[in-house]
């Protein structure tokens, strides 16, 4: 094998590495879902994920306002363990959520 060949073979082994460590970060990323309910004020919620999220008060405040039109929101996207954090913060006050995989 030429010196070339070995040189083509080890790019195409990285790039290939480089796509299966891609694939797999995609993969890890998991979401919080936030459900309504009628026991919240709109301000709690808000305020509630700012604090888990780390949300601006608009886009806290969109998201409080899509979980209580449509019963549901995702409210939050990050690695499984930070998924975790941010759900236990949400729950503090008594909100559901789930974490989706």
């Amino acid at each position: 094998m030429s010196i070339t060949n070995l040189s083509n073979q080890t790019e195409n082994e990285f790039q290939a590495i480089e796509q299966f460590s891609t694939e797999v970060d995609s993969m890890l990323n998991s979401q919080v879902i936030l459900y309504n309910d009628e026991e919240h004020i709109f301000e709690d919620v808000i305020v509630q994920i700012m604090l888990a999220c780390k949300h601006p008060y608009e886009k806290a405040e969109q998201l409080t306002m899509e979980v209580h039109n449509n019963g549901k929101a995702r409210v939050y996207e990050n690695t499984f363990e930070e998924c975790i954090k941010a759900s236990n913060k949400l729950e503090e006050i008594g909100l559901r959520t789930q974490i989706l995989c």
